[in-house]
């Protein structure tokens, strides 16, 4: 059930937004290496593709070398909104940048004092998550509209998680780098669907559909050469949530 790749992966969207905003800021791949405190070959194994889920504190030192939101290099053209530092929680509304006199805008007070945006947590399913998923535990929060929140979860962000997908199991349905909203409260099979598991300290997606017995449930990859279909036991699986919302780059 393990993510891992059989096949040389192309460059994941992480890798290709690190280098265009390296380029974009002037910097070579040593500058970088030297200005987020890493070393050079860890830089170039993320930018070659052969560093495929760097650790999340190396993404922190290349979103503080690079100057924006850790979520504007995991999710490209989804996190720009976002002006908090790199890991950090939003600044409450009226809090001064140390870059300027400019205010830094809360994204839960975006717009009409925070009714039209919800701040959810987000985890990276390549790094260790708390088990069972904890919003007060994530390093970084995803903005989305309280019209999606009320469609999906009846208006209680509280029980919703973002998670960035990673791995090639689910392709064609989720991509490495896609988003997927859960219900973090389903921390049990009651339903066929998408799922996050828990597994090996991370998160995995997969498709699960209960057995006739309601003990066993099929555990399914959408990519079919990347594994069979496999019956286990329904309490062998660590339930995070069930995935209710999708998202795709186009």
């Amino acid at each position: 059930m393990a993510d891992s790749e059989r096949v040389k992966p192309e460059l994941t969207p992480f890798a290709r937004e690190l280098t265009r905003r390296m380029k974009a800021a002037g910097l070579t791949q040593k500058a970088l290496a030297l200005k987020a405190g890493l070393n050079e070959t860890a830089v170039r194994d993320i930018r070659g593709g052969r560093s495929r889920h760097p650790r999340h504190d190396t993404i922190e030192k290349l979103a503080v070398a690079l100057n924006c939101p850790v979520m504007a290099l995991l999710a490209p053209g989804t996190a720009d909104a976002v002006s908090s530092p790199a890991g950090s929680a939003p600044a409450p509304e009226g809090r001064r940048s140390h870059r300027g006199d400019r205010t830094l805008p809360d994204p839960a007070r975006t717009s009409s004092a925070g009714r039209d945006v919800a701040s959810l947590p987000l985890f990276d399913a390549a790094v260790r998550a708390p088990q069972p998923l904890d919003a007060t535990k994530a390093r970084v929060r995803w903005p989305v509209s309280r019209l999606l929140v009320n469609e999906i979860a009846g208006g209680d962000a509280s029980r919703l998680a973002a998670v960035v997908v990673r791995g090639n199991a689910m392709v064609p349905t989720l991509a490495d780098g896609d988003i997927a909203l859960a219900d973090i409260r389903a921390q049990a099979v009651t339903r066929d669907g998408f799922y996050l598991l828990h597994h090996a300290g991370g998160l995995i997606a997969r498709r699960l559909t209960i057995g006739a017995d309601d003990k066993t449930v099929t555990v399914i990859c959408d990519n079919t050469a990347f594994a069979e279909p496999e019956v286990v036991s329904a309490q062998s699986l660590t339930i995070a949530g069930r995935v209710v919302w999708l998202g795709h780059r186009v």
